[in-house]
């Protein structure tokens, strides 16, 4: 009887991947047409088009927080809001398009 929570802890890694839906990836079928899901992937592809328009070359620490959080998200579910988060970190640098202007006198 004693034995039953200890027995419990080596099989829990297995349990929690069957029963655990944080941990499952962006596109798994529960979550693929979930809202969250499906803007982070408009605002993924949104913010690829406008590194690849603006070929931009970024330095190390933003394509590492970009390439990170594309992976962290894609795999798995739970870290989609705080790549959200970090990918608007990333572009943050590269939305001053040079269309638009800054206003005078600032």
């Amino acid at each position: 009887m004693c034995c039953i929570p200890f027995e419990f802890a080596l099989h829990e890694a297995q349990t929690l991947k069957l029963y655990n839906f944080e941990w499952f990836a962006a596109y798994h079928p529960a979550f693929r047409f979930a809202p969250e899901v499906i803007a982070f992937w408009l605002l993924s592809v949104a913010a690829l088009t406008l590194i690849a328009r603006e070929r931009a070359l970024a330095e190390f620490y933003e394509r590492g927080l970009l390439s990170s959080a594309l992976y962290f998200a894609i795999t798995t579910v739970r870290f989609i809001p705080w790549a959200s988060f970090a990918i608007l970190l990333a572009v943050k640098p590269w939305s001053g398009l040079a269309t638009c202007g800054r206003p005078r006198g600032s």
